[in-house]
């Protein structure tokens, strides 16, 4: 597994079907080293803790090997970079490792 990319934001109003919401959607891409506490990553804050954040939910990342599948999803020249879905992170090699330990489970 490898860590491509650590990704923070801070909350951001923005319009949704005519109303202000409040998001954490919006994550940049940070260089260099990110101090992990126990609610969430420096520089970062989550908006809804009722589903993000927390004790139990304080770093999200997304596989990298799914990006391939929103490039080919999503219109030609679409922008889809490492900070795309929200996650505080990406880890190449993470989805492979979900399926292997999938068809572990199920030997058992």
């Amino acid at each position: 597994m490898k860590l491509v990319s650590i990704n923070v934001g801070l909350p951001r109003e923005v319009q949704w079907h005519g109303k202000t919401v409040l998001t954490s959607i919006f994550k940049a891409p940070v260089a260099g080293l990110v101090k992990v506490g126990r609610l969430n990553l420096e520089g970062d804050r989550q908006s809804d803790l009722n589903v993000h954040g927390g004790a139990d939910k304080a770093v999200y990342v997304y596989p990298a090997e799914h990006y391939a599948f929103w490039r080919a999803e999503l219109p030609a020249g679409a922008p889809i970079r490492r900070d795309a879905m929200g996650a505080q992170g990406a880890l190449a090699g993470l989805a492979i490792i979900a399926i292997e330990q999938r068809l572990e489970s199920r030997k058992g």
